[in-house]
């Protein structure tokens, strides 16, 4: 990412943040009016190949499945974080055209008045969709300038990281931050129980049976905002056979929306 496009992004960001005065004009029936934002986080396990199909399930505005099940109107709106070493699996480039062409296409067959009802705040031209630590750690350069990771924590309504590596879940439990990630999570507004976080595990079965993750694990699900969306059981990418994949777009999408929307509030999904 060069430097311009950078700054551009990071400016993106701290334009899609309105101030409370704002949001409280805007909030109708309990919460914010338009889409939910979500932002949608990919990690260093092999998992991060379902990444379109992930987003997809946020995206998608035909998924009358969900839309039924919760009577609100799809899509969210999505941004997305993908970690270094989830670059290995996905094409960020290609991620963000698509998410680009997909708010695009929208906009087409709704029209001006349903996408400004959707997105009150819109797409800036220069918003990137897709952000990556480059965004944040070489183009930050002097005081004043916007901090991507409050930023993004800022609009977020709900973080939802699916992936979620082995390695990544030790840095959040043990509360480090040295991706544009674990800062989001360690900028956490955790006393707001609208923001959400939810995780997807995906490892290993010798990993996930390993007695850290489950330390690991009831470090976040003690904040009574995170959900965890249990791992299946299926042939892995080793080639090993048991519990560890990840959990399917569809499981995870439906948990996200369900604790948006329902009045149930479930904690726990699989």
């Amino acid at each position: 990412m060069s430097t311009e496009t950078g700054k551009r992004a990071a400016t993106a960001a701290a334009s899609s943040v309105r101030s409370n005065d704002e949001m409280e004009r805007s909030e109708k029936n309990g919460r914010r009016a338009g889409a939910h934002r979500v932002l949608v986080c990919f990690t260093g396990s092999v998992a991060s190949v379902k990444a379109y199909e992930v987003v997809d399930g946020f995206l998608d505005g035909t998924n009358r499945s969900l839309d039924d099940t919760v009577g609100v109107p799809l899509p969210f709106d999505v941004r997305v974080i993908v970690t270094d070493v989830a670059k290995r699996f996905v094409d960020v480039e290609e991620l963000r055209r698509r998410i680009k062409t997909r708010y695009a296409a929208f906009r087409a067959a709704a029209g001006s008045a349903a996408y400004a009802e959707r997105f009150p705040d819109g797409h800036p031209p220069d918003e990137p969709f897709v952000y990556t630590d480059d965004t944040e750690w070489r183009e930050w350069r002097k005081v004043g300038d916007p901090v991507t990771h409050i930023e993004l924590r800022k609009w977020a309504d709900a973080l939802v990281v699916a992936p979620l590596s082995a390695n990544t879940l030790a840095k959040m439990a043990n509360g480090l931050c040295d991706t544009l990630l674990t800062c989001v999570w360690r900028a956490w507004d955790f006393a707001d129980a609208s923001k959400s976080v939810f995780v997807a595990p995906a490892m290993n079965t010798a990993m996930w049976n390993s007695p850290f993750t489950a330390k690991h694990l009831a470090e976040l699900a003690a904040f009574p905002n995170v959900h965890v969306i249990d791992p299946v059981e299926k042939t892995l990418a080793c080639g090993d056979v048991g519990v560890g994949a990840m959990a399917s777009p569809e499981t995870i999408a439906r948990a996200v929306v369900e604790n948006r929307f329902s009045k149930t509030g479930a904690r726990g999904f699989s």
